[in-house]
């Protein structure tokens, strides 16, 4: 037996999970074997796009998310799949179009506060603000909502109603969910919202307890400037970017802390050019 064959009958035979850990090339061959011996199912179009989208082939994965549809048109993973390679290929109208398809199709699952999700950044990539904002509501209103949805609601309000909107938002998120993620947005919300001395306490105590401060002293920047003390806000945005050079220095590479790096140094940037709040 030629080693193309025996490929066929271990892909034919293995089911997806045991590929579970490969790079996505070896999975993408492996499920190509499989569908040249037997009729391709859902599951495995769904599984294969994942793949192609996992190395930016956003058009081959739209096709295979497409026929899984056509072969269970309540698959609401392909749906997730179809609305997320069309948003990340910049097709975004037809993303808006695929989210609306799905929840035509899915009814009220589980899962359909990801396709609400979905159809809520469609909205913002074509520029409906009102329609984003209703969407991330159905989103967060669906059981156990992700932190990013909660953050993406607010900051929809937070465009739409200004900054006070925003730190409604995220209060009504907080009483939900404890996520420091969510702790500090809302901490710098309030200060966005003219409150900066009401959180200052909380962030000086933060500092005191946190190994990494970065994150921190950027928040007290933030609101150090907005009580007009705009020197103090640059010495602490400066010794957040200081310490996240250091790590990133360590790291080997932290793209996560390669964007935080960048981020910090744009608020110093920004801290520069924009004048201090009166006191």
């Amino acid at each position: 037996m030629t080693r193309a064959a025996c490929l066929c009958l271990v892909a034919a035979a293995a089911p997806l999970w045991a590929f579970a850990h490969h790079d996505p090339e070896t999975v993408i061959r492996a499920i190509d074997e499989r569908v040249s011996t037997m009729p391709a199912t859902a599951r495995d179009l769904t599984r294969r796009g994942d793949e192609l989208s996992a190395l930016a082939r956003y058009a081959e994965a739209a096709a295979d998310y497409r026929r899984a549809i056509q072969l269970d048109p309540a698959a609401t993973t392909a749906h997730l799949g179809l609305c997320r390679a069309l948003l990340e290929a910049g097709e975004h109208a037809g993303a808006l179009a695929a989210a609306d398809a799905a929840l035509a199709a899915v009814g009220d699952v589980p899962g359909v506060g990801a396709v609400y999700a979905l159809r809520a950044a469609a909205c913002e990539r074509v520029g409906d603000d009102d329609a984003a904002l209703a969407a991330w509501e159905r989103a967060i209103s669906a059981e156990r909502p992700e932190v990013d949805w909660l953050l993406a609601h607010a900051s929809a309000a937070g465009r739409l109603a200004g900054p006070a909107a925003e730190l409604r938002a995220l209060g009504a998120a907080l009483e939900e969910n404890g996520s420091v993620v969510l702790r500090r947005a809302w901490i710098a919300a309030s200060i966005r919202a003219g409150q900066a001395e009401r959180v200052l306490p909380e962030i000086e105590r933060k500092l005191q307890q946190s190994r990494h401060r970065s994150s921190w002293l950027l928040l007290l920047a933030e609101a150090q400037h907005a009580i007009g003390q705009p020197e103090r806000a640059r010495q602490s945005a400066a010794e957040a970017v200081e310490e996240l050079r250091r790590r990133v220095s360590v790291s080997g590479g932290n793209t996560a802390l390669e964007g935080q790096l960048t981020a910090a140094q744009g608020v110093v940037a920004r801290l520069d050019e924009q004048p201090p709040t009166a006191r």
